[in-house]
């Protein structure tokens, strides 16, 4: 990469409708709470997360032999007496966890194809909600400064280290 290619980019790409963009890359992580700040939940063990809802939860259980036989009607158990009957049967650590989502900065780029570049070089690290958004440079004469620098082509033979 080098200031001629990255002065191509800023020059060719969609800047969605927005004046000096720049494109943050965000996602998404999740902040136990209390059932009284969210309805949003999830299933875990002592391990972590094992299951987005009751039905895959139910699917978790017999997967993995964690309980004894399944009766008949499980699914129709609300919430509280599955978790109960669970506990009852041989996983003892299994609860229904309540969650906030909270927005979580990641990372900036001048051009939208690097931020796409690097979700796609790192989506293992994040979830499926990962996601760039634009914003401008709105009262950031530092960073409109380097943008303009690189714009003009003043930095096409310099070269990085």
């Amino acid at each position: 990469m080098n200031f001629k290619e990255i002065k191509e980019r800023l020059k060719t790409q969609n800047n969605r409708a927005t004046a000096d963009p720049i494109f943050i890359v965000y996602d998404w992580e999740r902040i136990p709470t209390s059932s009284d700040y969210s309805d949003k939940s999830m299933f875990c063990d002592s391990e972590g997360k094992i299951a987005e809802n009751r039905e895959e939860l139910i699917s978790f259980l017999k997967d993995n032999d964690c309980c004894s036989e399944m009766p008949d009607g499980i699914e129709d158990k609300d919430d509280d007496d599955l978790i109960k009957w669970i506990k009852e049967n041989g996983k003892d650590d299994v609860d229904k966890t309540y969650y906030i989502e909270k927005k979580v900065f990641i990372n900036v780029f001048f051009t939208e194809k690097s931020a796409d570049d690097f979700i796609a070089q790192n989506h293992y690290h994040y979830t499926k909600q990962v996601h760039t958004y634009v914003n401008c440079l709105w009262r950031n004469p530092e960073m409109q400064f380097i943008r303009e620098m690189i714009m003009s082509g003043k930095l096409d033979e310099t070269t990085g280290a």
